[in-house]
């Protein structure tokens, strides 16, 4: 017997314990006179029956896991004997409607026989203040602690939808248009806001959609240049560039905006521009009665003179 066929039975043992909820091959390692005694502050037993008979009581109350960081020593005791401490992290499968993450220990003496090596002790260490009396696996407290992390990940997700639902809320109301195009020549319209398509003079989305593919199609031919300059000089996580210029909404009227553009990452993980505008033609008309103002008082200062 060697020590690796030690390790190799002292870990099959452990696999199909804790990752299979497999009782009767842990069993059938029995010596007739094992002694076990449990990772619970109460849990002993003295021969293959009796010790059988606390596994089995438990079989219930099994939780599956995943076994993981694994460590294994062996030694060759003697006459036969061999020693076998083990260590390795346990967590609970996910879907078990459990939490566990703890480490185990383990030390196993096994004795060769006829029929192979048998186990003649087992003495199983996890942290027994959450083991109560009459479980094998922590199921209470591991029941508790999956309920406690699910509500607070419930929390979380209520708090990101509301989070989610008031920022929609803005999107779809803020006195802004927000436009997103790709960054292809094609500047293809990519998502925008209801104040876009009412600026414009639209009575949905749909309908903008049908007739405009790009916002570029929406900018006056005197403009067009100054804007795909504006368009080139943008980068990722680059300075925004913003303009103000003339539009033409679908009946015929002339309004002003002003424009700030940036390269982003949206929310669907797609680089592509964003133009923000504000309508300023009343700002605009204002700038303009104003010019003509001191137009004519210029004038008839000069007349006076």
């Amino acid at each position: 017997m060697t020590l690796a066929e030690v390790e190799s039975l002292a870990r099959k043992i452990l696999t199909t314990y804790f990752c299979d909820s497999d009782l009767e091959f842990l069993i059938s390692t029995f010596a007739d006179d094992i002694i076990w005694l449990g990772g619970g502050e109460k849990q002993k037993a003295e021969g293959k029956e009796a010790v059988a008979a606390c596994f089995r009581s438990g079989k219930d109350g099994m939780i599956a896991c995943d076994m993981s960081d694994e460590t294994y020593h062996c030694m060759d005791l003697g006459g036969g004997a061999y020693l076998c401490e083990g260590v390795s992290w346990l967590r609970s499968k996910p879907g078990s409607e459990f939490y566990i993450n703890m480490q185990q220990r383990v030390t196993f003496v096994f004795r060769e026989t006829d029929e192979g090596l048998k186990a003649v002790h087992i003495h199983n260490s996890v942290p027994y203040q959450a083991i109560k009396e009459d479980e094998l696996f922590p199921i209470e407290s591991s029941r508790e602690e999956f309920i406690r992390l699910q509500s607070a990940l419930n929390i979380k997700n209520q708090e990101f939808e509301n989070q989610a639902q008031f920022l929609e809320r803005l999107y779809n109301t803020i006195p802004c248009g927000i436009l997103q195009f790709t960054t292809d020549p094609s500047h293809r319209v990519v998502a925008l806001n209801p104040m876009t398509w009412k600026f414009y003079g639209y009575d949905s989305e749909e309908a903008y959609r049908r007739h405009v593919t790009s916002p570029l199609d929406n900018v006056e031919a005197e403009d067009r240049g100054r804007v795909l300059a504006a368009i080139g000089r943008l980068t990722l996580n680059g300075e925004n560039v913003s303009y103000r210029r003339r539009c033409v909404r679908r009946d015929g009227q002339e309004v002003w905006i002003s424009v700030v553009m940036g390269r982003i990452v949206n929310s669907d993980g797609l680089e592509v521009i964003q133009a923000v505008f504000t309508d300023i033609t009343e700002q605009m008309r204002l700038e303009k009665a104003q010019e003509q103002e001191r137009i004519l008082e210029n004038r008839f200062l000069r007349a006076a003179i």
